[in-house]
């Protein structure tokens, strides 16, 4: 009798009408709160033009309220980055980020936790292909 109830004790843990939540796009640029991404890759013709240093890469920071920051890791986050706001297009997978002097447009190829790959549309003011990683940890 005891194997019974253990059996169907393991049975019953495995079933659950729980379900699970879609996570929403935004939520991976952003986190709901605000995410760092390493701007690791910056290809331009095939080349990488992203430094190979850590120090001198450049950071894009995403809030919720849909505001972006473009930082210089040179100046450590001390000074002011080019703020711009952001729109995501998860239908044709398109991303702008708004800047005041320019506009950036890319095509999302990969949309991952970790991992941003965006792809530069022709009419875009910045022409490279971008990878972004989630911010390291040290």
């Amino acid at each position: 009798m005891k194997i019974w109830f253990v059996i169907l004790l393991a049975l019953s843990s495995c079933v659950s009408d729980y379900n699970y939540k879609e996570v929403e796009p935004y939520y991976l640029f952003h986190a709901n709160s605000s995410k760092v991404w390493l701007i690791e890759h910056a290809y331009l013709d095939g080349k990488d033009q992203a430094p190979f240093s850590i120090n001198y890469k450049k950071a894009l920071v995403f809030h919720d309220k849909g505001t972006c920051y473009l930082y210089d890791l040179k100046d450590g986050f001390l000074k002011r980055g080019k703020k711009g706001i952001f729109f995501l297009e998860m239908e044709n997978r398109n991303v702008e980020l708004v800047f005041p002097d320019e506009t950036w447009h890319f095509y999302l190829e990969v949309v991952s936790e970790k991992v941003i790959k965006m792809k530069a549309l022709k009419n875009s003011a910045n022409k490279m292909n971008l990878e972004l990683r989630t911010f390291p940890e040290y």
